[in-house]
């Protein structure tokens, strides 16, 4: 290997505060107070559900760092791996979904989240003196993304360095909730209690923790990053990675339950004010509160901003992979930039109309927090698939392989646990409806006042899955019809020859013309002296 390419290798301990940095986010917080109310503040089932949801979690990392070594052809990640263990059918199936049902339902769902963490911090600033009316929230969300996408595509330099310094700033709220939260365990000023001191762990113990299981699963969901970084590495410690990483993460997230539940406070607002006396240190619980949210705010919009950076590559995935209908028309009169500003556009509108008119409809964000668990708990389901695909392939891969029974020991459990963790969930819910269980909480703007029975929870569920299945199919017809070509012969990438890709951080920039972009397929040298002369 040449000095030069080995100086672009990363090293293990920047790979492993990636992947630390990656998965540690928001949820913990955002969804903690969900988790509370689906297992009813049984504390044994509520920090059972974080443990539980951090070992399926861990156990797909794991497959999935081997499995990352597949090599990218002119699509990447997930959508690469599924074509070339599952044909092109299944690559072009997880493609559109990931792209589209996921990545696309996540950057709005988090806009909102990160919304409704400014509108919290600006409300604790001025100490109730006003509350911020619930329908402002659809258009704080939407200046938020703005601004964020737009620094992002006027200079990735600018989102690299608000992504590091982010990374940085929200471990601060993770260590200062478990500090507070388990040194002063014995004060409750506010009406809290120790939830753990629930005497019996009963069916309904079990049923909760299976209902609240997609919480906590959205707070673990950036564990594909592992495969980001599995060619890039100075030496093979990727497993080595995972386990360090993904446990470290496991702890730190059980060890801020133990902190909830504790005080039996879903948030950490309710902790400050459950272990300090307001009556005698007002200020102190008012500048630990302020300080807490405005980092809170922070930690949002950096999950934000790194979540909507993988979203616009899976989309340049998309377009490299030709499924956008009319997306040929379209890059004849922009380049790459300019088409993927476009489309997020057009996305991000007709996904934020439809959860604003739900937040301006039921004056709260119930539907919001129940919507945002889908695309995580849902793909779980193709996670394990493509495991098992993997695995009856995996002696006819030529990928660098860890020890073969550690392999299928952990690849077993995760498809185990993604698969019966699905099933379990329906079957809880399907309980929950007999017993006229409410369902969907929401978060800051909770609203109440609001009924909302398991009935609709699992009408999601379901709506979700038939969006899955009939939205590809529909795409696929149109392009046959309209476009008369078959887009499945796109995801041939087993028998695909390299060549130059087009990359939307790279070569040109956004006023380029588009005759430059469409120069992208020939060598590099003509590219850039394309570029040059223009």
């Amino acid at each position: 290997m040449k000095a030069g390419q080995n100086s672009r290798k990363i090293g293990f301990f920047f790979a492993l505060t990636m992947l630390i940095g990656s998965v540690v986010g928001i949820g913990i917080f955002f969804k903690n107070h969900s988790i509370k109310e689906a297992t009813s503040g049984d504390g044994l089932s509520w920090l059972m559900t974080w443990v539980l949801a951090g070992i399926i979690s861990l156990c797909s990392a794991l497959s999935f760092s081997e499995i990352s070594r597949i090599k990218n052809t002119k699509a990447s990640g997930i959508s690469n791996w599924a074509a070339q263990l599952g044909g092109k059918a299944f690559g072009y199936f997880i493609n559109f979904n990931y792209t589209f049902l996921y990545g696309a339902i996540l950057i709005v769902a988090l806009s909102f989240f990160s919304a409704e963490a400014l509108h919290n911090f600006i409300e604790i600033c001025a100490n109730g003196a006003f509350k911020i009316p619930t329908y402002y929230l659809p258009f704080s969300a939407l200046v938020i993304f703005v601004f964020f996408f737009s620094m992002m595509v006027i200079s990735l330099k600018i989102s690299s360095s608000i992504q590091k310094i982010v990374t940085i700033l929200k471990f601060i709220p993770l260590i200062f909730a478990i500090i507070i939260g388990i040194s002063l365990y014995k004060q409750n000023y506010a009406g809290g209690s120790n939830a753990f001191n629930k005497v019996n762990f009963s069916w309904s113990s079990v049923k909760g923790l299976l209902v609240a299981l997609p919480f906590a699963l959205f707070a673990y969901d950036a564990f594909l990053s592992v495969g980001s970084v599995a060619n890039n590495l100075k030496k093979d410690t990727l497993p080595l990675i995972v386990i360090i990483g993904m446990s470290a993460v496991i702890v730190t997230y059980s060890l801020i339950a133990v902190s909830a539940i504790l005080h039996n406070s879903g948030l950490v607002e309710q902790i400050i004010k459950n272990t300090i006396d307001q009556s005698k240190n007002n200020k102190l619980a008012q500048s630990l509160t302020i300080t807490f949210n405005l980092f809170l705010f922070i930690s949002a919009i950096g999950v934000l901003n790194g979540v909507t950076t993988g979203f616009v590559y899976e989309l340049n995935n998309a377009i490299n992979l030709k499924i956008i209908l009319g997306g040929a028309k379209y890059r004849s009169k922009m380049n790459l930039k300019r088409m993927i500003v476009f489309l997020i556009s057009i996305i991000y509108g007709i996904i934020w109309i439809i959860i604003s008119s739900t937040v301006w409809v039921l004056k709260g964000d119930n539907a919001l927090d129940g919507l945002s668990n889908l695309p995580t708990f849902i793909f779980f389901n193709f996670y394990a698939v493509i495991i098992i695909l993997y695995l009856r392939k995996r002696k006819n891969i030529n990928v660098k392989k860890m020890n073969s029974v550690l392999f299928w020991l952990f690849s077993i459990l995760a498809i185990i646990g993604s698969l019966f963790t699905n099933v379990a969930y329906i079957w809880a819910t399907i309980a929950g409806i007999l017993n006229n269980d409410r369902a969907l909480s929401g978060i800051f703007y909770g609203n109440e006042t609001l009924y909302i029975g398991k009935w609709v929870e699992l009408v999601f569920y379901f709506v979700y899955w038939i969006f899955i299945i009939v939205f590809p199919l529909i795409n696929y017809y149109l392009i046959k019809k309209f476009e008369q070509r078959n887009v499945l012969d796109e995801f041939d990438l087993i028998n695909y020859k390299p060549k130059y890709l087009e990359d939307i951080w790279s070569n040109y920039n956004f006023n380029d013309s588009p005759d430059i972009v469409r120069s992208i397929d020939e060598e590099p040298k003509k590219l850039n002296d394309a570029i040059k002369n223009e």
